[in-house]
């Protein structure tokens, strides 16, 4: 019996269905294979997620046919699949989409194909059915019958079946993606030497050179052979006259285009690295299922770490994946990475080509790439025998998905190497309080990288209170001090990063003239200006005020909405300096195929130049000639209402602080700010991120947030507002109705920070959760509660579990 998943995305039929296993599929069978099964009425794609003797149905239907061969995924991927369904409360269907090949058809086409010829006379309509099918080939979509031969084909079609004289079967739609092919010249193997041939060129030069390349190569892309040998095609087309080689089509990768390469350094690792490396190596050797939190600061040499542990994973003959938070950063990350292992290494993400993606992932499936290097999907990529897996910059938040399955792809490592039995290393500077607070515990083992590599120096740092600022129009976004660090940098020829702080949204009000920021008096998060009423708003428990007119602090009537746009900075920069590069990295320059790469290695090309750009930018980068980051705006994260604000902005700005003085050059830092004593910054200042945490954590245990509970979000939303706010209030009576208890603790409802997303108004709830399995059954079993079938086309509901923003 197999217990199916069927591929419909319905909520209401999104479990384990039974399944009968005829007898001439039980060997073709498996765990994972892709599956044709009746569905009331219709046929459905299912996906096989377990084989098992008994069912409660006594009468079960049956699978009518395996769509592959070779299952997409093996066990291991269906239980991580179905675990996440289960943990992040979405369908098993999306789920498990996130493991099939990239291109592949779920759409089922029944065809026929002609057995052999009748010994027998048939009727009139069988003759013409039969006849149709052999005028479109001998084996055709059963639908293109029936476009010949109408509806009333299939009984036909049966009945010839019946007689062994058709086949029908199931397959799969026309792929998404082709597998890619290109023309190649082959050497033949005539009966003279390679001497004899050459000489019997001796008057057709660029013949004898095409086949002086082919022989030295045996085969070759016929566009390469051409190019390098500087001849027509017509020579080409002399040697295969002359029966010297041929013509054959082969399958091709379509590799990923990489702008940066590097070469492996030989370097003796430190003895802080030493220690680590002995940690993660142990536990390889052992198989044990470790985790390890590596906490290291800025340029201590994590990525080396890294590299030689999967070296030693692979000598063992297991594989690996290695994660990234960004696209921005895997052509650093590859570079480094097939500088250390060569041709061994696959990467994956949303930025490849359809054909890429495909030709990586299916070489990964094969076994010829045991390194995989990508953002957050690679975690999914088929690595047989997986041995470890590296969440690098485990605390970003884009690790975490923001459509269904709304998936954290840092615990989803974790579970993976759970199921598959791999070690798991999480690496960061500035770990998220839940990954620290767990190694405190002893859920993870804690490693320590403490200083920097060479012993160099941490950057110094250098603080603008905006405040103080003179004013001047046009208003610039950067200081005096910051222009001067900026135009002595370039002045020495190196290079500068200019970093504007722009996550989320910025639309909290601060006193220019004392840095006041009006806050909730109930939730100890910032309040966020409506100008629709003019009012100052709570979004966690709803408490409002009117917007003040003058400063409730100081009574100033310097009032201001902070932030800056990376054009208008570019704009200014270009005016300072025009002879310096400026490449700019933002959604808007970076949206096409491959230009986070393009640019990155336009910034490595020049010998001085300007990075400017938003959360892209801020992390992993490792040039050595940045002497200088400049950061235009640090408090615009610290403001937004969320319980993670403070941990946000501490995570930011020493990370982008750490992009400066990685080489051989000492760097410096420029922090801009309306409020320099801030505690986030003043744990920057002094590089104290243990305070930060005790400071952060102690405020989490008051308040009951993370690592103390869980968190749920419900976000409902919709073009009527009025509808919106009476089933998110709706939804809150049924919570308070249920049977929940000290399981969990609502906040709200109430209006989302992000009030109103591309014409849709939005309420939410969150759930402070401490009894996870409790609060999951119940709003699995009450889904359908929450908004009525009548309100289905025009509310939709998202529940994401351990959200990363709350906005």
């Amino acid at each position: 019996m197999a217990n199916v998943v069927v591929d419909l995305p319905v909520k209401a039929v999104d479990r384990i269905f039974d399944y009968e296993v005829p007898i001439e599929l039980i060997s073709r069978i498996t765990v994972g294979s892709l599956v044709v099964v009746p569905f009331g009425p219709t046929k459905q794609v299912g996906y096989v997620f377990s084989l098992s003797n008994d069912s409660e149905i006594e009468k079960l239907a049956k699978v009518e046919a395996v769509l592959d061969e070779h299952p997409a995924f093996d066990k291991h991927m269906v239980e991580l699949c179905a675990w996440l369904a289960d943990y992040y409360l979405s369908m098993k269907s999306e789920a498990i989409k996130l493991a099939l090949p990239p291109g592949q058809s779920r759409k089922i086409i029944q065809s026929a194909k002609i057995l052999g010829r009748p010994l027998v006379e048939l009727t009139p309509r069988q003759s013409e059915v039969y006849q149709a099918l052999e005028n479109l080939g001998g084996d055709s979509p059963v639908d293109a019958v029936k476009k010949i031969c109408g509806a009333s084909a299939v009984p036909v079609i049966k009945k010839l079946e019946q007689a062994g004289l058709i086949e029908r079967y199931y397959r799969l739609g026309k792929q998404k993606v082709k597998t890619a092919t290109e023309r190649y010249a082959v050497a033949t193997a005539p009966m003279e030497t390679p001497e004899e041939i050459l000489d019997s060129l001796a008057r057709a030069p660029k013949q004898r050179k095409l086949m002086e390349i082919l022989l030295a190569t045996g085969a070759i892309a016929v566009s390469k052979l051409l190019a390098e040998g500087q001849a027509p095609h017509s020579s080409l087309n002399a040697l295969m006259e002359r029966g010297l080689a041929r013509i054959e089509e082969r399958e091709v990768n379509r590799d990923p285009e990489h702008y940066f390469s590097e070469q492996d350094t030989d370097v003796e690792p430190t003895a802080e690295q030493q220690s680590a490396l002995m940690a993660i190596e142990s536990s390889l050797e052992s198989g044990a299922n470790d985790i390890f939190l590596l906490q290291g600061v800025t340029g201590s040499g994590k990525t080396e770490v890294y590299l030689r542990a999967i070296k030693r994973a692979l000598d063992a003959g297991k594989g690996a994946i290695a994660l990234v938070p960004e696209i921005a950063l895997t052509a650093q990350a590859v570079a480094r990475f097939k500088a250390r292992f060569g041709e061994t290494v696959a990467v994956l993400h949303s930025g490849l080509g359809a054909g890429e993606r495909f030709d990586q992932w299916r070489g990964i499936q094969e076994g010829r790439y045991r390194v995989v290097v990508g953002a957050r999907s690679a975690l999914f990529a088929p690595v047989h025998d997986l041995g470890i897996i590296i969440v690098d910059e485990e605390h970003e938040a884009s690790y975490k998905q923001g459509r269904s399955p709304r998936y954290h792809a840092r615990n989803v490592a974790i579970k993976r190497g759970e199921l598959e039995n791999a070690a798991v290393v999480l690496g960061s500077a500035t770990p998220s309080l839940e990954s620290k607070h767990h190694s405190e515990a002893g859920l993870y083992k804690p490693l320590f990288l403490r200083s920097r590599v060479e012993q160099r120096e941490f950057p110094g740092i250098e603080v603008v209170d905006m405040r103080e600022e003179p004013y001047e129009k046009p208003k610039s976004s950067l200081s005096r001090l910051l222009k001067q660090r900026l135009a002595q940098t370039l002045e020495a020829g190196e290079k500068a990063i200019l970093f504007i702080n722009r996550r989320g949204f910025s639309n909290f009000v601060i006193c220019e003239e004392c840095g006041f920021v009006p806050k909730c008096r109930n939730c100890a998060v910032s309040l966020t200006f409506h100008s629709i009423n003019n009012s100052l708003r709570c979004h966690h428990c709803n408490y409002a005020v009117r917007a003040p007119q003058a400063c409730p602090k100081c009574k100033g009537q310097k009032i201001a909405f902070p932030g800056s746009g990376t054009q208008r900075i570019e704009t200014e920069l270009a005016g300072l300096h025009p002879d310096v590069p400026v490449i700019r990295m933002d959604a808007d320059t970076t949206s096409r195929k491959g230009a986070h790469q393009k640019r990155l290695a336009h910034f490595q090309r020049e010998k001085s130049a300007i990075l400017l750009g938003t959360q892209m930018i801020a992390k992993g980068l490792d040039f050595p000639e940045i002497t200088l980051v400049g950061i235009v705006n640090a408090d615009t994260s610290i403001h937004l209402p969320d319980f993670r604000a403070a941990e946000h902005t501490l995570q930011i700005l020493m990370q982008v602080s750490g992009r400066a003085g990685r080489g051989e050059l000492p760097g410096r830092v420029v922090i801009q700010t309306h409020v320099p004593d801030s505690y986030p910054l003043r744990a920057v200042l002094d590089a104290d991120y243990e305070g930060f945490y005790k400071t952060e954590l102690e405020f989490r245990r008051e308040l009951n947030y993370p690592p103390f509970s869980g968190i749920v979000r419900m976000v409902i939303s919709g073009n009527n507002p009025e509808i919106v706010v009476g089933l998110t209030k709706r939804a809150a009576k049924i919570i308070e109705a249920s049977d929940l208890g000290d399981a969990a603790a609502m906040i709200g409802p109430s209006p989302a920070p992000l009030l109103k997303v591309k014409q849709e108004y939005r309420w939410h709830i969150l759930l402070k959760v401490f009894n996870d399995s409790k609060v999951k059954t119940f709003l699995a079993d009450n889904f359908h509660r929450f908004v009525p079938d009548k309100y289905k086309n025009e509310v939709s509901l998202t529940i994401d579990v351990d959200p990363v923003w709350v906005l």
